[in-house]
C-alpha cells in the first residue's frame, strides 16, 4: 500500500528542522542560554516568528572525546532518535507561544552510552527547557 506523503508524520525529522544556517548558528552561541542534564548540553535561543516555522536543531559530538568518525556518528544517531521520539511537547509550546526555538544539542560524556542513557538525559533536558521557556 502507498504511503500518502500529504499526511504529515508526527516522529518525522525533517530537513527544515536541521540548523544549517552559518548566521543562525553563530547568533545561537553568542545569544544563547545554556542547560546541562547529565551528558549532554543544550543551548537554546527563542525566536518571535510570525510565519509558521519548526524549530531547529544542531547536533554535536566533539572530536577532542570520540577520536572515531564511527563513534561520533552513532552517537549523533542515537541523540537524532531520542530527540524525534520527544520532541512534541517541544513543539507545542513552541507553536503556542508563536516561537521558533533554534537548539544545539552538545555531546559531553567521554564514553560511550546507550540509547537509554541518552534518551532519559535527553527528556529531563527538554522537560527542564520547556519549563524554563514558559516562565
Amino acid at each position: 500500500m502507498p504511503e500518502n506523503s500529504n499526511i504529515p508524520h508526527p516522529f518525522a525529522f525533517k530537513k527544515n528542522e536541521k540548523l544549517c544556517s552559518q548566521k543562525l548558528i553563530d547568533e545561537l552561541f553568542e545569544n544563547g542560554k545554556s542547560i546541562s542534564k547529565g551528558c549532554l548540553r543544550i543551548i537554546y535561543l527563542c525566536k518571535n516568528e510570525s510565519h509558521e516555522s519548526s524549530n531547529q536543531v544542531l547536533i554535536s559530538v566533539a572530536k577532542k572525546r570520540f577520536k572515531k568518525a564511527v563513534d561520533r556518528n552513532r552517537i549523533k544517531r542515537l541523540i537524532r532518535e531520542a530527540y524525534r521520539l520527544n520532541k512534541t511537547e517541544l513543539q507545542v509550546l513552541s507553536r503556542q507561544q508563536q516561537q521558533q526555538i533554534n537548539l544545539a544539542i552538545i555531546f559531553q560524556s567521554n564514553e560511550m552510552l546507550n540509547y537509554q542513557a541518552v534518551e532519559a538525559d535527553l527528556k529531563s533536558a527538554l522537560i527542564k527547557l520547556i519549563s524554563k521557556i514558559k516562565h
